[in-house]
């Protein structure tokens, strides 16, 4: 018969085996979540990212019920709009005419013609104060080519009765990450901006379409795609991207002339000087990828025209500061070792529950 010393001494082994799996167990579980919660360390920025970019700023001009686009020839038949940049743009514009004019922006050598449509706070017009005019570049350095001259393009929907999801947006002052589908109720210090971007991707034939949208589309934004535009629209151009500042701070009954809050939209008429443009991609969205900079006629050095400049002094007094990066969360594999005579408790940690412990909330955002 076997005495209880004999059944301890036999237990002894077991016991010590349980004991050691599970403080395995608890230290895993420990290290996975201490690995989780330290600070948060920025990827290198993955494909389909901005690569670089470039940005002007282009003052308000003046207001017609013109859209040389939309209602080309059409004197006074849309509805208001605030243009920037080229001084000259109305209904019976055209490139050559834009080319002849002068410009607010401050790359002189960028003619071209932007408008969005007037804003109203109690029935009354409020003048903006400029656009920001940012040029991105999403995906591999080298990809990008300039606009081609006299391209014609809308983006947003003036028709349109809800949020337009990216396209569209509010902003409290241009360097402000957050977003919102309508507008928001500002700090004092900051500017309410209406936000608009433009498609990326060109199908490398026409300069406009019968509704001044569907010949460029936007890239793909995955990282597996790279940014990469579809064979429809293979063409890569810089995605362009409007923010435009009002002297206001609050959202109080504010009104687009082309109808609510959610009808933002924005007009572009290419007519930078082809060379310069060129060297700008080159130079500061493509780093010199691909390209040569050089491309660009010698300044004109006209003061009626505004701002001139050459290649190589190129306008760097802004740049675009606003991409937010999603964190992903540490991802950490454990193989426990087997043992025959004993269960080892899970060590599996979900990411929510180490969100939950570590109070991390992963952050996303349009650019």
């Amino acid at each position: 018969m076997t005495s209880p010393a004999q059944i301890h001494a036999a237990n002894k082994p077991r016991s010590r085996a349980v004991r050691s799996s599970v403080f395995f167990a608890l230290a895993t579980t420990l290290i996975l979540i201490a690995t989780a919660c330290q600070p948060p360390v920025a990827p290198p920025a993955p494909p389909g990212e901005p690569a670089g970019n470039f940005a002007i700023n282009c003052s308000f001009t003046h207001r017609l019920a013109d859209d040389p686009i939309v209602k080309p020839g059409q004197a006074g038949a849309s509805h208001s709009h605030d243009f920037f940049g080229n001084r000259s743009t109305n209904a019976a514009t055209t490139l050559a005419s834009l080319q002849a004019a002068n410009t607010s922006c401050s790359d002189g050598q960028d003619r071209s013609g932007y408008w969005v449509p007037s804003l109203t706070v109690n029935g009354t017009l409020v003048n903006p104060t400029r656009v920001e005019a940012y040029y991105q570049g999403f995906g591999t350095e080298g990809q990008i080519k300039p606009f081609p001259t006299g391209l014609k393009l809308v983006a947003g929907d003036a028709m349109a009765t809800s949020a337009q999801g990216e396209v569209t947006t509010w902003r409290c002052s241009t360097f402000d990450g957050s977003d919102f589908v309508s507008p928001p109720s500002c700090e004092s210090s900051k500017l309410l901006t209406m936000v608009v971007r433009f498609p990326d991707c060109w199908d490398g034939v026409n300069l406009d379409s019968a509704n001044h949208k569907s010949h460029l589309t936007n890239s793909f934004r995955t990282r597996a795609a790279r940014g990469s535009c579809p064979t429809t629209h293979p063409v890569k151009v810089p995605r362009l991207r409007l923010a435009v500042q009002y002297p206001l701070s609050g959202p109080v009954n504010l009104t687009l002339a082309s109808g609510g809050v959610f009808s933002g939209h924005a007009d572009f008429f290419n007519a930078w000087n082809a060379g310069r443009l060129a060297d700008r991609v080159c130079q500061q969205i493509n780093h010199n990828v691909g390209c040569t900079v050089g491309n660009a006629v010698a300044a004109e050095n006209d003061p009626a025209k505004g701002r001139s400049g050459d290649s190589v002094n190129l306008d760097t007094s802004v740049s675009d500061t606003t991409p937010t990066t999603t964190m992903p969360m540490p991802t950490t594999t454990t193989t426990v070792p087997p043992t025959t005579t004993t269960t080892v408790p899970s060590t599996t940690v979900s990411a929510a529950s180490v969100q939950a412990f570590c109070k991390i909330e992963p952050t996303s955002g349009a650019v």
